[in-house]
């Protein structure tokens, strides 16, 4: 996925806005003209993304998104230890 902004180099944003009930709903409507019915594949590419028009919101947007994705990774990276933790232990 490319951005049309070179300015704006993170990936949060985008992640999030995937998620958005109108993107999901876009996605949803052109998923039936697709060949692979149930994944992304060039869909993403031809959906816009509603990003916040005001610069506030983008900054806000963009930081807890990056938040999110950063706690989400650490929680993995936890269990993934844990769970070898335990294998080793049986």
């Amino acid at each position: 996925m490319r951005s049309r902004d070179p300015k704006s180099s993170t990936p949060f944003p985008p992640q999030a806005l995937l998620d958005t009930p109108v993107v999901r709903l876009q996605m949803r409507s052109s998923q039936f003209t697709r060949d692979a019915v149930g994944t992304l594949g060039k869909r993403v590419n031809e959906t816009p993304l509603p990003m916040p028009r005001r610069e506030p919101d983008a900054i806000k947007l963009s930081r807890e998104s990056e938040v999110i994705v950063t706690e989400r990774h650490a929680y993995l990276r936890g269990r993934r230890r844990i769970s070898r933790e335990v294998a080793q232990t049986d």
